[in-house]
């Protein structure tokens, strides 16, 4: 995509590492705050507006994408597309490597998201989630 037509913003003093790939696909952009860290491998790929908040930790090989296909009916998968809520994580979270965060997910601030685990659901602030599904295990700081 283009990043004029389709929103790409990254804020300032955001590292994006090797090989990681960011791509604004449909009509939302993808806007990614202060001190965000983006690890190597990772995919950022927006259908629905993906916001990701300042401060975070997003480590290697992730993949997080705003956009599904319906599996309702017959015939070919690849013609249809679902209207995307998109995707958002607040201020100050770790995602761990290889975490599949999919669409219409909220995540909070403050959140640790263990390595590997496919978050399907909204994970509150200042939670640790782990797991396939992700669920929350603990409160931080108890």
């Amino acid at each position: 995509g283009n990043a004029k037509d389709n929103g790409l913003k990254i804020g300032d003093r955001c590292l994006i590492d090797h090989y990681a790939y960011i791509k604004c696909q449909g009509v939302s952009g993808i806007t990614i705050g202060d001190r965000t860290y983006v690890g190597p491998f990772t995919q950022i790929i927006s259908v629905g507006p993906i916001t990701i908040g300042k401060g975070n930790l997003i480590a290697g090989q992730c993949f997080i994408i705003s956009g599904d296909h319906p599996i309702e009916g017959t015939g070919p998968i690849s013609k249809r597309v679902k209207p995307s809520p998109g995707i958002t994580i607040g201020d100050g979270s770790w995602i761990g490597a290889n975490v599949k965060i999919v669409d219409g997910v909220k995540i909070g601030s403050g959140v640790v998201i263990g390595a590997g685990s496919v978050v399907t659901r909204d994970i509150p602030d200042n939670t640790i989630a782990v797991g396939v599904p992700a669920r929350v295990i603990r409160e931080r700081g108890k």
